[in-house]
């Protein structure tokens, strides 16, 4: 009885580990992906080529919830943290204005750079919406609107302030969704 016991607890070990290590091997792949294929922006021809593999899976690392994830699960995770991203740069922009600390002309690009941010986070969620619904051109037309505004922000402030960073890091973000949103048809 003890020996059966045994085999069973080894057999439920391997089948749980062997579980974890295909979904630790999804976020691999989809990192894998994310990072070698070229996303063209519509509207500059950014190319997201540039998201590196570790970047993507510490995308991912911040959720715990990614660890068991399936592709689906990955997507709209993905999406959220663009929307926890952009929620973020959204609230540092309104900070850099108010701060009052700005030269007149990079705070009239700030300005600018809020309600193109505002717009931004709009489209995040209307991408959400449309990934919950499995709509997944919508919610793929809503992140290439998403990455609109943002060049469009980035077109303004060219290196001004540190905000350079953080929307290149959106974008990042954004071109990991692209990898998997397209993939996500049930």
């Amino acid at each position: 009885m003890s020996r059966s016991f045994s085999l069973l607890s080894l057999f439920i070990v391997f089948l749980v580990l062997d579980f974890h290590g295909v979904h630790g091997d999804l976020i691999s792949d989809v990192c894998k992906n994310a990072s070698t294929i070229k996303i063209i922006s519509p509207i500059d021809n950014y190319t997201f080529s540039d998201v590196n593999y570790d970047f993507c899976v510490a995308s991912f690392s911040t959720n715990p919830a990614s660890k068991g994830a399936d592709l689906l699960g990955l997507g709209k995770i993905s999406l959220e943290t663009c929307l926890t991203n952009v929620t973020s740069i959204h609230s540092y922009v309104a900070d850099q204005i108010l701060n009052g600390k700005q030269e007149p002309p990079v705070k009239l690009l700030l300005e600018d750079c809020y309600v193109l941010y505002t717009d931004t986070l709009k489209c995040i969620q209307i991408a959400i919406e449309g990934f919950e619904q499995k709509d997944y051109a919508r919610a793929h037309e809503w992140l290439e609107f998403a990455d609109i505004e943002t060049s469009q922000c980035e077109d303004r402030i060219k290196g001004l302030t540190p905000l350079t960073k953080q929307s290149d890091d959106f974008r990042r973000l954004i071109a990991i969704s692209f990898a998997i949103v397209p993939k996500a048809k049930v």
